[in-house]
């Protein structure tokens, strides 16, 4: 009998393992170029950087690599306004003329509005100037003038439509309501915290070790470097970087409910913008019980998403524009969700 469940243990670890394989191979055979993270029940099964973190100079990829995340940002945007929420600092429900007086109509637009994309305020991402704009030093004030005066696309409340534009607002919100820079405040409240050495508010003048260049495609298909974005353009709606590893320190934190009572993880995981299935955030599938989020920004493709009932997570951050990271990470997480 003893030997018997030792074999057993013996093959379903031999099993366990060639799953871990077969994702290995999978990136490989899709010239993927990043670094993933793959962990179910707080054990990691894999981490690993594939391809070049610099073409020009050869240097490869691997988990300490640091990637900009893009929209992975929000979510640390939405921790911050619940933590401050918790502090009797602000109210979700206030409408944002409390803390931006002179933003027009902002007696009608709610921090709950910004949170859940729900506000009407026009895109800054669409406008047909972006590239000029975004290659320009810049603060939350000088974004917002680009928009705050424009008709609101909606009523707030009645509609839901992505935004970048409203979680730059909650990035100087964070600011006027603590009374530190956006920067200062997730350093002190999040990073310290949690040890994630290697996550930084980006900018383009800062010296950040093991740093990725960013690559795009041209028409032709040939690797080129990606097109220069300032990173204090983006601010609270996406200009952080940060490491596999450093991420799932941010993930593990937020799953055994270290930042936030449980009343506000209730808040920040519940749908709130039924049309884009939004909680404050976050993305939140019901029907796979799958929460997370994905990054885009010039240069860079990231994704962390969390399967909450095999608390599997899968974190993937690549150097190149036309990673599929979403496809990538549905094909990974079915090998341990089926």
């Amino acid at each position: 009998m003893f030997i018997k469940i030792v074999g057993l243990l013996l093959a379903g670890a031999l099993a366990f393992g060639g799953i871990e394989r077969r994702a290995d191979t999978y990136l490989q055979e899709s010239h993927f170029q990043g670094s993933v993270l793959i962990a179910k029940g707080g054990k990691v099964l894999l981490s690993k950087g594939y391809g070049l973190a610099n073409a020009e100079h050869k240097i490869p990829n691997s988990s300490k690599i640091v990637y900009r995340l893009g929209s992975i940002t929000k979510q640390f945007t939405a921790v911050a306004i619940l933590q401050l929420q918790e502090q009797g600092k602000l109210n979700v429900q206030d409408p944002i003329s409390k803390y931006l007086p002179s933003y027009p109509q902002g007696d009608k637009i709610t921090i709950h509005h910004l949170l859940t994309h729900s506000a009407g305020i026009p895109e800054i991402t669409d406008f047909p100037n972006l590239s000029e704009i975004q290659r320009n030093p810049s603060n939350p004030k000088k974004v917002m003038a680009y928009f705050k005066d424009l008709p609101l696309e909606f009523a707030p409340g009645s509609d839901s439509k992505y935004s970048n534009s409203g979680y730059i607002i909650l990035g100087e919100i964070v600011e006027k309501v603590s009374g530190a820079p956006y920067e200062k405040y997730i350093q002190d409240h999040f990073f310290k915290l949690l040890g994630m050495k290697a996550t930084y508010l980006d900018r383009n003048q800062k010296l950040i070790p093991h740093r990725a260049s960013g690559y795009g495609v041209d028409p032709s298909g040939a690797v080129v470097n990606a097109e220069f974005i300032e990173m204090s353009f983006p601010h609270g709606a996406g200009a952080m970087a940060s490491t596999v590893e450093d991420l799932y320190l941010w993930d593990r934190a937020l799953k055994e409910g270290k930042l936030l009572s449980k009343a506000s993880m209730e808040q920040l995981f519940q749908v709130q913008a039924v049309q884009i299935s939004y909680g404050y955030g976050f993305f939140i599938d019901q029907a796979t019980r799958t929460i997370g989020h994905m990054g885009e920004i010039e240069g860079f493709r990231a994704a962390l998403y969390r399967h909450l009932d095999q608390d599997l997570t899968v974190i993937l951050l690549s150097n190149r524009e036309d990673a599929n990271v979403i496809a990538l990470e549905q094909e990974l997480s079915s090998y341990w969700r089926n």
